[in-house]
């Protein structure tokens, strides 16, 4: 594989594993879902000479990515969110591990290629941020900003004689910015923003923990070795998972197979605090949470996150928020955000009338019972819908909305909070010429005519630009109601 960029790597991946290849304005996105592989591979340029390669995927046969950017000097910041790889250069005989969470920095060029080793049966999160000498180009003939300058005087300073490997510590700070990046679907103005705002946050943690590591022995992470440090990771994960549970020393010295000392060690290195505070302070975090996101009762509440005394509960969250947590409840149903989801998908060949009718029917009354809002759409064979709602409830309805045989082909347009809800209930609505397929006129509201004819004169345009923009008039239209 010869590769100059990641665009060319997500080429030779889409023959490697026989699947269909998208490229777009917004950046090069792979999709694969067979014997091999399940899961997706996202590459997005910058500018030229800083591009990012994301992969989420479920890898049942192990594989290479080899000669990676091989015509061109590059530094590529690795970060691995979940599971773990394995990497060498081209001119090496062994091979070393990228842990889960750890921060790895590599300087490579034609003879000391980089070569990324996938395993057998193993989840892989990651991303791969890459300067190339493609940047020095660049700014020496475009007028370009300061950031291009700064990057292009980093990678002009690689010593391309040999290569260069920094294997660092593990950086919580990086996970919330690859959250960011991986779940963005880059449509629209905004995400694209926060897709490359989260790039470059993404790049300056990762050269935090570099600076940090190299100028910093820090005596408590002498003391933690590498696989404690990934343990204490992995123990904190299951106290998020579990915080129902009686958390003892004891149960956590099991469960990570860590000595009590260890695990404060490794608390007060990475979340600077004990392991008991760590775990009140989550609690405390989840409980706002289901305030915020359910209708659970208190007691319910209390008993979801491990207390057994609902005063000492109110008591600590108080201190925590200022008010009880009756009290916090009922100031955020009053003020807090609406939860929105909104997609489209194609309906099945075989749907008839009745079908439809029935989707009216029982969404209508499921909906209602639970405080979702909204409009469905038919039109042209395509189903179109916004949910407004509590979100935990939007999210399992859309899970058996996603297997429903009546259509296919799912596609999420937005997810996310808004102020306030837009509709007052749930309705039909249509933009069709033949209203009299539908038997059941009542349960079905027509979309304002100028708002109709307005969207079917875009109707040459992508699904998702012709759904997007569908979106748009429909919440304009509800505000000037």
């Amino acid at each position: 594989m010869q590769t100059t960029d990641t665009f060319n790597i997500l080429r030779t991946l889409s023959l490697q594993f026989n699947s269909p290849l998208s490229e777009t304005k917004e950046g090069c996105f792979l999709n694969v879902d067979n014997q091999e592989l399940n899961g997706s591979f996202k590459a997005v340029k910058l500018f030229p000479g800083l591009e990012i390669l994301t992969i989420d995927a479920h890898i049942k046969n192990g594989f290479k990515i080899d000669n990676f950017f091989n015509l061109t000097e590059a530094l590529h910041f690795v970060f691995c969110f979940e599971g773990s790889i394995s990497h060498k250069f081209s001119s090496e005989n062994e091979k070393k591990e990228i842990h889960r969470l750890q921060n790895v920095i590599l300087g490579g060029n034609d003879y000391y290629s980089s070569q990324f080793y996938f395993k057998d049966q193993s989840m892989v999160r990651m991303s791969i941020i890459s300067i190339t000498s493609q940047i020095i180009d660049y700014t020496n003939f475009v007028k370009t900003s300061r950031l291009s300058h700064l990057l292009k005087d980093l990678i002009a300073n690689v010593d391309r004689s040999k290569s260069y490997a920094y294997f660092g510590e593990i950086s919580l700070d990086c996970s919330k910015y690859f959250k960011q990046i991986i779940n963005n679907d880059l449509i629209g103005l905004a995400n694209r923003l926060v897709f490359e705002a989260s790039v470059f946050k993404m790049l300056s943690a990762q050269f935090k923990s570099y600076n940090s590591s190299e100028f910093n022995t820090d005596s408590k992470e002498s003391k933690l070795n590498q696989t404690e440090r990934s343990k204490i990771i992995a123990l904190s994960e299951y106290i998020t998972n579990n915080l129902s549970s009686t958390l003892t020393i004891s149960e956590l010295e099991k469960v990570s197979g860590l000595n009590q000392k260890k695990i404060q060690l490794g608390f007060r290195l990475f979340f600077d605090e004990s392991v008991n505070k760590f775990i009140t302070n989550l609690r405390i975090l989840k409980s706002k949470e289901l305030i915020e996101t359910t209708d659970l009762s208190m007691s319910e509440i209390v008993y979801n996150i491990g207390f057994n005394s609902r005063s000492y509960f109110s008591k600590i969250f108080a201190k925590r928020y200022g008010l009880l947590p009756t009290e916090y409840k009922k100031h955020h149903h009053l003020t807090h955000p609406t939860f929105e989801y909104c997609y489209y998908s194609k309906a099945s060949s075989k749907i008839n009338a009745e079908d439809i009718s029935d989707i009216i029917e029982v969404s209508r009354i499921n909906n209602l019972k639970k405080g979702i809002n909204g409009c469905l759409i038919y039109h042209d064979s395509y189903f179109f819908q916004i949910l407004e709602g509590p979100k935990d409830d939007i999210l399992k309805l859309m899970k058996k909305i996603s297997k429903d045989d009546r259509h296919k082909n799912v596609i999420k347009l937005y997810e996310g909070v808004k102020a306030g809800r837009y509709f007052k209930e749930w309705s039909m609505a249509l933009i069709d010429n033949s209203p009299s397929f539908f038997k059941d006129q009542k349960a079905i509201k027509f979309l304002n005519p100028e708002i109709s004819l307005d969207l079917l004169k875009h109707k040459g345009l992508s699904a998702s630009h012709f759904w997007e923009k569908t979106r748009n008039h429909l919440l304009v239209e509800q505000v000037n109601k």
